[in-house]
């Protein structure tokens, strides 16, 4: 009788010890659901516009959003690209160029549909980071970068990858004074200076910087 009482009273701390595993394993799941709910993600798309054309490619699927409707403005990324993990980042990055990210109002757009897409359901920001040519693109998704200092600041936040083997760690520390010194003295002479000026200065830095091999990815640090 003694042995029998035993074995109920392993027993029974065995199913408590299942039971608590249980929970957390439920607690565990339900907490990266709740997290996943939250995460921004491409979403690949066909876009059919009153005009007649058919756009495919990539939108940013919002949280607890499945898919965009055409009673709202969107940006439609014709093509992005995953940055490799050579250039540095702790998390995958996705790049677009300027020239694939397009703008698309309402009341253009007939129909949006989901499609399957390579990068579909992949973690984003909540906006695509971009860079201004195509040549940047094979840099940062092939090369091996030189160097890489970041760059950061209230207003930016951002990284200098140098794909150049004539710059490297020290001149690259020396252009993110050189763009730093701009950006103030931008904002000194632009007080009140809108959102579009900014941008355009933003992507005239970036732009010179290609020019020399070197590529400015900017990144949010604490998005939303």
């Amino acid at each position: 009788m003694k042995n029998a009482s035993v074995v109920k009273t392993l027993f029974a701390k065995s199913m408590v010890t299942i039971s608590v595993l249980t929970l957390l394993v439920i607690a565990s799941v339900a907490g990266q659901a709740q997290d996943e709910e939250l995460d921004w993600k491409l979403k690949g798309v066909i876009v059919k516009m009153k005009d007649g054309r058919q756009l495919v490619g990539y939108v940013i699927e919002q949280p607890a959003q499945h898919c965009p409707t055409p009673s709202e403005d969107l940006i439609l990324y014709s093509e992005v690209y995953r940055v490799s993990k050579a250039a540095g980042f702790e998390r995958s990055m996705f790049v677009t160029t300027e020239a694939q990210k397009l703008f698309l109002k309402s009341d253009e757009v007939a129909k949006i549909i989901a499609a399957r897409r390579p990068y579909d359901g992949q973690v984003v920001d909540w906006m695509l980071m971009t860079v201004q040519t195509p040549e940047a693109i094979k840099w940062v998704t092939i090369e091996k970068p030189m160097a890489a200092v970041d760059l950061l600041d209230t207003e930016y936040a951002g990284r200098l990858i140098s794909y150049n083997r004539e710059i490297g760690q020290k001149e690259l520390e020396q252009l993110s004074e050189k763009i730093k010194q701009r950006i103030e003295k931008f904002w000194a002479n632009n007080q009140q200076g809108g959102g579009k000026d900014w941008d355009k200065e933003w992507a005239d830095i970036k732009h010179g910087l290609e020019l020399r091999r070197v590529v400015l990815i900017e990144y949010l640090m604490d998005c939303c």
